[in-house]
């Protein structure tokens, strides 16, 4: 996992907007103990990268990582950007009706 996560980052040193890494990279920090807050910030810089058409599931995967890390206001705000822009969204709806519930 070591070896995994150099080599990412290396790559994101490489190229910064390299969506690719950055969303493996948030997905495997995200998965370890104690690191939430630090995937948040590598989602954020996803969904900044991310292809136009991939924005919904980018939204939708930060929104995870904020409700992980416990910011639960900024998951909100992150599921009402991405329910305006992509209507048709269940996952981020699913999430919102969890959260504000």
């Amino acid at each position: 996992m070591k070896n995994r996560e150099q080599g990412l980052r290396e790559r994101i040193a490489a190229d910064p907007s390299d969506g690719d890494a950055l969303r493996e990279l948030a997905e495997l920090v995200g998965s370890g103990r104690g690191r939430k807050e630090e995937a948040v910030e590598l989602w954020l810089r996803y969904v900044d990268a991310a292809d136009p058409s991939e924005t919904a599931g980018a939204l939708t995967a930060l929104a995870r990582a904020q409700v992980e890390a416990r910011r639960y206001a900024a998951a909100i705000e992150t599921l009402e950007r991405c329910t305006a822009g992509a209507p048709k969204c269940y996952a981020a709806f699913d999430l919102l009706g969890e959260l504000l519930r």
